[in-house]
């Protein structure tokens, strides 16, 4: 286990040198050895997933039956083996890319999700060794983190509507930004009041109200922050700002709406860690001496009693994998309610890289909002690649600019990048011609919001009684597995 995190090591040395190489020898030596180090880790992929094979075979074979522990191990090395043919097969893809200058569009975009998918899988060879305590260690950190993100969103949600209105106003009334947003960060508390303050020190030595927003302290969203850049350059603010405000507040109000789904979610989240918590007391105290206590009589115990015992040490030996395993479903579901209400900047950017479609709500609201205050499509992204760097957009956008540079529709080069579908391309073509490409683009994402949130509610319903049903059984397994010892010894007494 000790030897993975090492190749890896070794191979990220390599890409390093790979693509930062003195010379042209030096760079293709290093593309050798990570493409060696790649086919290294296959093996030990295709290895580690042959020697699970002949275990559970051996089990089955010789035992005539798979025991619990066998399944568990077989998954955990088939876990292992699966990893390692990723993070081998993604370096070997990266190892095997020449250097070009000229690339085509699709072959620049088949080189960054190579590159994305080889930096996720070194990632995951590196912390190999720690996948179990990792996971666990990681999950109750995510539970906890989402538990007190949920809390706090809606209060950022209000702390931007402020500043928007505040901004609205003073744009209206031509009132200096600096002044208000010093007067309105004494009304605020912690935190969000010293981020007030820097964006006020930063209006006053005269930076422009778009790039003090952009400064990473993140006040605004990001399509908001552009196009407020977009009414700078048009000297359109006092018409931006407050059209920025009055949809910042519809949304404001979608949040109030769909928050329960949220609720749903921390709902969820504790009724499932009190089931595993009283469970777990019953099995690790209870159950024990209850076993001791029937041994001690003489009295043999009931089928259903011990399986009860066999699932108490099963749990007790296993508890570290069953845990993230049982919390998973619930932290997925707390990550896909932020990401449809507009509160994603938390999730790592080359998890947008990998899985664009994520994103798509965000990229068509900032080039929407661009288009509808002045801003022609070519202008609109070429201002979206100068202001993405941070969100890991840069490429995609530089890519768009060049397609439509190039001649393509803007529905075409979305749909090139794996932003939008054909259906949702063809739309946002034919808007175009019709003059209401800012109109398509806000009502594609709003759409494609309400059907997110729509597949969380209908999912929800679909498992609540499932839920239900899988409580009652565990009760149902503990009261039978615990009561019938005691019955079968009252006949016997008596």
């Amino acid at each position: 286990m000790i030897l993975i995190p090492g190749i890896a090591l070794l191979m990220m040395y390599a890409n390093g040198q790979r693509q930062h190489g003195l010379d042209r020898d030096s760079r293709q030596f290093a593309q050798t050895i990570l493409g060696v180090l790649s086919v290294i880790v296959l093996c030990l992929g295709v290895g580690f997933g042959l020697y699970a094979l002949i275990r559970i075979y051996d089990s089955v074979v010789i035992q005539k039956s798979i025991p619990l522990e066998a399944s568990i191990a077989f998954i955990l090395r088939c876990l292992m083996a699966m990893f390692l043919i990723f993070g081998g097969w993604s370096g070997y893809k990266v190892s095997r890319q020449e250097e070009q200058q000229d690339l085509t569009m699709q072959e620049s975009a088949t080189r960054e999700q190579n590159t994305d998918s080889f930096r996720v899988g070194l990632f995951v060879l590196i912390c190999l060794p720690l996948l179990v305590p990792g996971s666990f260690g990681l999950m109750v950190f995510s539970m906890l983190a989402a538990v007190a993100f949920s809390f706090v969103a809606i209060v950022n949600h209000a702390r931007a509507n402020r500043l928007l209105w505040t901004l609205a106003l003073a744009a209206k009334h031509n009132m200096n930004f600096q002044e208000e947003v010093d007067e309105l960060a004494l009304t605020e508390k912690g935190r969000h009041r010293d981020k007030l303050r820097i964006l006020g020190a930063h209006l006053s030595r005269g930076t422009t109200l778009s790039h003090a927003l952009l400064t990473g302290h993140q006040l605004l969203p990001f399509e908001y922050a552009s196009a407020i850049q977009v009414g700078e350059e048009t000297d359109t603010l006092n018409t931006v700002l407050p059209a920025l405000a009055i949809k910042h507040s519809q949304k404001l109000k979608n949040f109030h709406t769909n928050s329960a789904l949220n609720n749903l979610a921390i709902y969820a989240f504790f009724v499932t860690a009190m089931v595993f918590n009283v469970t777990a007391f019953i099995m690790y105290w209870i159950i024990p001496k209850f076993k001791q206590i029937f041994q001690d009589f003489g009295i043999e115990l009931p089928a259903q009693t011990v399986s009860l015992i066999n699932f108490s040490d099963f749990v007790l030996n296993y508890w570290f994998i069953l845990l993230p395993l049982m919390f998973l479903p619930l932290l997925t579901l707390f990550a896909f309610v932020y990401v449809s209400l507009g509160y994603s900047r938390w999730i790592p950017k080359i998890i947008y890289r990998l899985f664009p479609r994520l994103a798509t709500p965000q990229v068509l609201r900032t080039i929407g909002h661009i288009a509808e205050y002045g801003g022609s499509i070519p202008g609109t992204v070429a201002t979206l690649t100068k202001l993405s760097p941070e969100t890991g957009w840069t490429s995609r956008f530089r890519r768009v600019g060049i397609r439509i540079e190039q001649g393509e529709h803007p529905g075409k080069s979305l749909y090139g990048e794996g932003w939008i579908n054909r259906r949702e391309a063809s739309a946002i073509d034919n808007a175009q011609q019709l003059g209401h490409l800012p109109w398509a683009m806000q009502s594609i994402a709003d759409k494609l919001d309400k059907n997110r949130i729509n597949r969380v509610r209908n999912w929800s319903e679909v498992f609540k009684p499932i839920v239900i049903l899988a409580l009652g059984m565990l009760v149902f397994f503990f009261a039978i597995g615990m009561f019938l010892p005691l019955v079968k010894m009252l006949n016997d007494l008596s």
